[in-house]
């Protein structure tokens, strides 16, 4: 059919590049596209273009253009994508205009309007909702538990104290609406992107482990960990509440004595030792924030700094103890975890 033909005379590449987040870099003779725009995963997504065509080995989607859009929006059929390819969105596929890039780009400024708009109780409430998801999905999962216990050394009782869960990369959609939230609920905090044809999918990759941030019992917001360290991104901090701070924030905001480490797994470590007045800053991504509060509020209190000693951990100890004795308060450079690690971790 000649309307099948045309849709496949399209670039692979250019409609990856331009309707998708991910980015593409050249190996060898092919092209990988980072993330998956399925699955999320890196190092996976490879496009061949002496074919036109793809194949991911992580989530095994593979196809040409008509594919590739069938997929990416949920059609139920090639003739569908074809014909969305080819009737009245050739434009979008052979170059855009100017004038559409700038429609594009007033578009994205009326959803930074939308977010701005998000009512924090209601946010919150999504928050802990898909807190509670994760962790169901981890608890029932013996591998991912396995991995945490073992590997990384935590107890169940830390474990399920920080509400830990892990992400299969679907799921959440399905729960949520059973649970009557709605779509655009998860997308204002930031749990799910929109395609670009129509539908969600989650943004938290498959077998990464979730960590909500919570204050006063109230989800904030969440990171999470990618065991093969292959993920880099984390949730845009747009999406989080206004009072989000870190993870532990209790423990930052109102302890006399505070344990302030870089990242969740030695937040976890921490309270398995029973040190529970503890704060995680996950590495840089909030730094200015935490270093603005610190100055304003660590009068008369006292802080332990778990930092590596390598020299990222040393410039984490020299800006924080900075802003803590700038506002008043004792900085402390210890490090317990190191010989914990090694009583209680096989690896990773």
């Amino acid at each position: 059919m000649e309307i099948i033909e045309k849709a496949k005379g399209f670039s692979l590449t250019e409609i990856i590049r331009t309707h998708t987040g991910s980015e593409i870099r050249k190996v060898g003779a092919v092209l990988r596209a980072e993330p998956c725009p399925f699955c999320r995963h890196r190092d996976c997504f490879t496009i061949y273009p002496n074919s036109n065509t793809f194949h991911c080995f992580s989530c095994a989607r593979s196809g040409d253009t008509i594919n590739f859009v069938r997929f990416l929006k949920g059609l139920s059929s090639n003739f569908e994508a074809a014909r969305l390819l080819v009737e009245g969105r050739s434009c979008a596929f052979s170059g855009r205009t100017t004038p559409e890039l700038k429609q594009e780009k007033k578009t994205e400024v009326d959803v930074e309007v939308t977010l701005a708009q998000v009512d924090p109780r209601r946010a919150r409430e999504v928050r802990q909702f898909a807190a509670n998801f994760y962790h169901t999905v981890l608890l029932k999962n013996p591998s991912g538990l396995r991995y945490l216990t073992r590997v990384r050394g935590h107890t169940l009782d830390t474990i399920k104290r920080s509400v830990v869960g892990l992400s299969l990369g679907t799921g959440l959609l399905k729960a949520a609406r059973k649970a009557g939230w709605k779509s655009g609920d998860l997308e204002d905090v930031g749990l799910v992107k929109r395609s670009p044809w129509g539908g969600y999918h989650e943004v938290i990759p498959k077998n990464c482990y979730v960590f909500p941030h919570f204050r006063k019992g109230q989800c904030l917001y969440f990171t999470f960990k990618d065991p093969t360290k292959g993920v880099k991104f984390q949730i845009k901090k747009k999406f989080a509440d206004a009072d989000w701070l870190c993870l532990g924030q209790d423990a930052l905001e109102g302890a006399a004595e505070c344990w302030l480490c870089e990242g969740e797994h030695d937040f976890l470590s921490l309270i398995d030792m029973g040190i529970y007045e503890a704060a995680a800053t996950v590495g840089n991504f909030n730094t200015r924030n935490i270093l603005g509060y610190l100055e304003r509020h660590s009068k008369d209190r006292t802080f332990f700094l778990v930092f590596d000693s390598d020299p990222a951990g040393r410039a984490y100890v020299e800006k924080y103890a900075g802003a803590i004795i700038s506002g008043g308060g004792i900085a402390w450079d210890v490090n317990p975890l190191e010989l914990w690690k090694e009583l209680t971790c096989s690896g990773g």
